[in-house]
Order: structure tokens, then sequence, then C-alpha cells
């Protein structure tokens, strides 16, 4: 859903449905985290030092490259042309004090922003509610192509 809607310019998904998808399948982390067993990485990228390429040494920094921000290279210099993830989550959070402005521009206009820590949390627990729900009775009889008949 993050790919579609940071690479259309009509937004086929309202961002907080973007949001709210990537929370409920756990893609959205707020801390970082090892997934190896020896625990000496950051989501699977260890940190070896520098990419050596021949007699080029290359820094590894992925400080921006991480939430999927849109940009290019310019120099040593990495220029931002869309916002990224952490823009996204900044949007539909809000600014801390309310005299702040935050607007990254990943969320349009007209869609909710500004929620806040507190109405966030309250959504994710309802799409964790609804899926609750919805895998108690699973219709499991169902074929593709058939209709039940719901009373």
């Amino acid at each position: 859903m993050w790919r579609k809607y940071s690479d259309s310019e009509t937004k086929p998904y309202p961002a907080l449905a973007v949001y709210l998808a990537a929370t409920h399948h756990g893609r959205a982390r707020t801390v970082l985290r090892s997934t190896t067993p020896e625990g000496d990485d950051v989501f699977g990228v260890r940190d070896t030092g520098p990419l050596e390429i021949g007699t080029d040494v290359w820094p590894l920094d992925f400080s921006i490259a991480k939430d999927g921000a849109e940009g290019r290279w310019e120099g040593d210099e990495f220029v931002m042309t869309g916002p990224g993830w952490t823009g996204l989550v900044a949007d539909l959070l809000g600014p801390w004090r309310p005299e702040e402005r935050s607007d990254s521009g990943a969320v349009p206009e007209g869609e909710p922003r500004h929620l806040g820590p507190f109405a966030l949390a309250y959504l994710e627990a309802l799409v964790r509610i609804a899926d609750w729900r919805a895998s108690s009775g699973p219709s499991a009889d169902l074929r593709p192509g058939e209709v039940r008949n719901c009373r």
C-alpha cells in the first residue's frame, strides 16, 4: 500500500488507511530492533563498516533511505523530493504543541491529520478488534465465486 500510495499522484487510498494497514501488519515500528539471533543488527542490517568496492570506500548511511523517502544524491548530499514514512506519521500525529505547525506534505489536504497519539492508538485498536471479530467466524465454507446469502 505504501509503495502505491507514495508512487501515485492521485492517492489510491487515504493516508490513514495506509498507516493503519501497516501498523496492523507490524510494518510500522517506533523502535529499532534486531532481527537476527545474534542481536548485532538493526532490522537485519549489520554494522560492518564502510562498503569497499575496488579502491572506492563508501560509508553506509541509511538515515534518510530507511523510511521510504524519495530523493536523489547530489554530490555527498541526499536531497529529498518527496516525504517518506516518517513524514506520513508526523502529519497524522501532528505537532507536539498546538502553537507549532507540522506539515511534511505526506498527507493530502482534506484527509485526517493532527490526530495525536491517543486517537491513532484508538484507531489501531479498532482495526485489531475488527480483525479478531472477523477471524473468530471465518467463512471457510465459501469458495471463490460463491456468494453467501447473509441474513
